[in-house]
């Protein structure tokens, strides 16, 4: 099944607590881990004939010179133009961040869509965004308590908890792209592909031709909440592939934690019966990027090649930017947690939602 929920309709399983102490360190569960005993995930990238499992492809990071701009700008044109293929009109998410407008302005949909909070949003950034684009952009809103009573909606129909808060946005906004487009595109890969999440692809630089990773350290600059529990960590890192400590943390990136934003993308849209397609995930784009020199990818700014080859096309302000992340007030929305920190909270509420 591609869910939980209809297995445990003819299977009456218990939690796993191995599961779900990998749920409060990664927000996700890994290497086939789910939240119950008996329940696994089919690993990526194998196929299976007999009940044995055939591995079809994998990651290999070796030093290479980067690709050219033309021919990077030419892949990346190709990857959207294969995931536009439809028999219907393909819609793109619009936020006004760096990837989905690189993706919009490539695609040109009729529609685009963003979401957010009143008092959080980017909505002005996507307005700007769209000035050149001229689609019929919508900016849908979520208020605290229907981001809860859908929160606990999701967890109930999956049966599992939630990854990140941004989960209920996207389902939000989902619902409303299904009413013009049953296709969407979505820039999940980008920030995994062009090295995004810079804190903690710069620390991994430091430590040089050095392969072992410090559990300590890795556990402050990625993982969530406060909860300490290194035998997860180290537990999540032991085969990880990579002859430094930046190859590894790459491949955790590119395997490990984009399953788990790959899942939160496909779980959302589908429960509103629509396809989001992520060009930045083309499995082309991925070798090419593999092994190329830190500089290159990293830039004087985070994702420097991609600013560069799209200068030309999108608006400038847009290149310039400042990351941030999907916004998401947790601290205001939990309110009656304060003993907890928002991220905790959050974790929090999936659990106890689950076990209620």
């Amino acid at each position: 099944s591609s869910e939980i929920e209809p297995i445990l309709s003819i299977l009456n399983d218990e939690l796993d607590e191995f599961g779900i102490r990998q749920y409060k360190k990664f927000r996700m569960t890994i290497n086939e881990h789910t939240i119950y005993k008996n329940i696994k995930q089919f690993p990526a990238a194998y196929y299976s004939i007999n009940e044995i499992k055939h591995r079809y492809w994998n990651l290999e990071i070796e030093r290479k010179e980067p690709p050219k701009d033309g021919e990077l700008k030419a892949l990346i044109e190709d990857a959207v133009s294969i995931r536009k293929r439809a028999d219907v009109p393909v819609g793109s998410y619009l936020s006004g961040g760096l990837d989905s407008t690189i993706l919009s302005y490539l695609l040109k949909p009729t529609h685009t869509w963003t979401v957010g909070f009143k008092a959080l949003n980017e909505f002005d950034w996507s307005e700007m965004a769209n000035q050149n684009l001229g689609s019929i952009h919508s900016k849908i809103l979520m208020d605290h308590n229907e981001f809860l009573m859908i929160g606990k909606k999701m967890i109930n129909k999956r049966k599992e908890p939630l990854s990140v808060p941004n989960e209920i946005l996207i389902y939000k906004m989902t619902s409303y792209v299904k009413k013009e487009n049953t296709v969407v595109l979505s820039g999940e890969g980008a920030d995994e592909l062009f090295w995004g999440y810079d804190r903690i692809f710069k620390w991994a630089n430091t430590y040089g031709d050095k392969k072992d990773i410090n559990i300590s350290e890795f556990d402050k600059y990625y993982c969530y909440g406060t909860n300490k529990d290194d035998e997860i960590i180290d537990y999540a890192l032991e085969n990880i592939s990579g002859k430094t400590v930046l190859d590894k943390v790459a491949y955790f990136f590119q395997i490990i934690h984009l399953q788990g934003l790959l899942r939160r993308l496909d779980n959302s849209t589908m429960l509103c019966s629509v396809e989001a397609r992520v060009p930045f995930v083309d499995h082309r784009l991925v070798e090419m990027m593999a092994g190329v020199p830190f500089g290159w990818r990293m830039g004087e700014s985070f994702k420097e090649p991609l600013k560069r080859i799209f200068f030309n096309l999108i608006p400038k302000k847009i290149i310039k930017r400042k990351k941030i992340g999907f916004p998401v007030p947790l601290d205001e929305i939990f309110l009656t947690k304060k003993t907890l920190t928002g991220m905790d909270a959050w974790l929090d509420f999936n659990l106890q939602e689950l076990l209620n």
